[in-house]
């Protein structure tokens, strides 16, 4: 059973899943800021308003953390000095990876991020506490939409600007947008370890 239903236009969440949790943690710096789901998570449901965003342009407007296609198990999360970083607890749901379990809580997940200079930055970390050694993919998805905040708050546009390059890179991903007022504005996400897909 998936989490969110889609009927129509309409999207319903079963109670017990992970986003059915709307509480959302902020960071902010000078003329950037963030609103993330308590997980760290970036996720177009409710209002739809979580989002990196950059002198009022949301640059970033879904980010999503999968261990084998699966979101880890919130611990704890919380926004420290002043609203500069935010850090989340996360452990493993029971996972199958080839042909064996990983048992739950086995695998700690700790991400810790804050807002600089129109960037975001995030560290992520992955301990084992088990006995043995296990092999699961870990995934990030992330994708941008360079809707301005008037645009999220529900104000309706005409005609917008249009994405005209995704590129991926050895160290990451590019995402290009054409604005309608003739500015280009990218996203960029870079990797410290070069993915393997």
């Amino acid at each position: 059973m998936t989490d969110i239903i889609q009927l129509e236009n309409k999207y319903y969440i079963s109670v017990n899943s992970t986003y059915a949790d709307d509480r959302v943690k902020v960071l902010n710096h000078a003329d950037s800021f963030g609103i993330f789901d308590r997980w760290g998570d970036i996720k177009k449901i409710g209002d739809e308003v979580q989002g990196i965003y950059h002198n009022g342009m949301r640059f970033i407007s879904n980010l999503g953390m999968r261990l084998n296609g699966t979101r880890p198990l919130l611990l704890s999360s919380s926004v420290k000095d002043e609203n500069e970083i935010l850090s989340v607890d996360l452990t493993n749901p029971l996972l199958q990876s080839n042909g064996a379990t990983i048992p739950k809580d086995v695998l700690y997940l700790g991400r810790s991020k804050f807002i600089r200079n129109g960037g975001c930055y995030e560290r992520i970390r992955i301990n084992n506490y088990g006995n043995e050694q296990y092999s699961f993919e870990f995934s990030l998805e992330f994708s941008a939409d360079f809707k301005d905040i008037f645009e999220v708050r529900g104000m309706k546009r005409e005609r917008r600007g249009q994405i005209s390059e995704i590129r991926h890179l050895p160290e990451g991903t590019r995402i290009s947008y054409s604005g309608l007022d003739g500015v280009n504005r990218t996203t960029e996400v870079h990797f410290s370890s070069r993915p393997d897909k």
